[in-house]
């Protein structure tokens, strides 16, 4: 019975190495990359651009984990070539192309916040407002619509593009920016009326009237339905 135990650690032990590793090793954590020590300013620019460029491939084939990665490494590798910067702003769009949108949208605010006057901060601008909008609630047939739902991701839309058309009005994508901007603050809009009839249900009156006009001060430009039209007459008509 002892040799059999025996015979049986022993198995374990050969079939899983974990088992044969010195405590520390457990914790070991990832390897650091060290900086390239390279002292010849040219090579060192482009060993630095070619990491990147290879990174920039990767992100533009939707390999979005290997291009964090690689964008990862030149940031550490080449700390002190434009290439780091560029980098940076890769990284935090990595992020995005794997849905990572709280660390894309962290990555995007560190970049505008680290190089105010880089030249990339209009596309940083615009990776905002395109992070942001993607992460809005959809439309599916087994959930509530989406004004019934969290748009804390449609309000920050309505932020980020209001600073792009701040800083970039003249830039090509402005268009376009501005009718993303519409879309979300006529879903806003839609939930604000959405409360306001949920509050008359209730019984609350006068506070649905209050939200009702908060939601028309707001959103003056967007248009309101018939069908709004009669519930404020109705509404109005149980306050008096």
């Amino acid at each position: 019975m002892k040799m059999f135990w025996i015979a049986s650690l022993w198995l374990a032990q050969v079939s899983n190495p974990m088992l044969n590793m010195e405590p520390e090793g457990l914790d070991r954590q990832p390897e650091r990359i060290e900086a390239d020590q390279e002292t010849d300013p040219i090579k060192y620019r482009q060993k630095a651009k070619k990491l990147y460029d290879r990174a920039q491939q990767l992100l533009a084939n939707d390999l979005g984990i290997e291009a964090a990665q690689s964008f990862r490494t030149v940031i550490e590798k080449y700390p002190f070539s434009r290439y780091a910067v560029l980098a940076e702003l890769g990284h935090a769009q990595a992020l995005a192309a794997q849905g990572e949108a709280e660390g894309a949208l962290a990555g995007f605010t560190r970049f505008l916040k680290q190089h105010p006057g880089h030249p990339k901060t209009v596309d940083v601008r615009h990776a905002i407002i395109e992070t942001n909008w993607a992460e809005r609630p959809g439309d599916f047939a087994l959930l509530p619509p989406a004004y019934e739902r969290d748009l804390e991701d449609a309000r920050a839309t309505v932020i980020s593009a209001n600073a792009f058309l701040e800083f970039h009005a003249d830039d090509k994508r402005a268009g376009k920016v501005r009718e993303i901007r519409t879309a979300a603050r006529k879903l806003l809009y839609q939930q604000a009326v959405f409360l306001a009839h949920w509050t008359a249900d209730q019984g609350r009156h006068h506070a649905a009237l209050a939200r009702w006009k908060a939601a028309r001060q707001e959103y003056a430009d967007l248009p309101t339905t018939d069908r709004d039209k009669a519930w404020l007459k109705s509404v109005t008509k149980l306050t008096k």
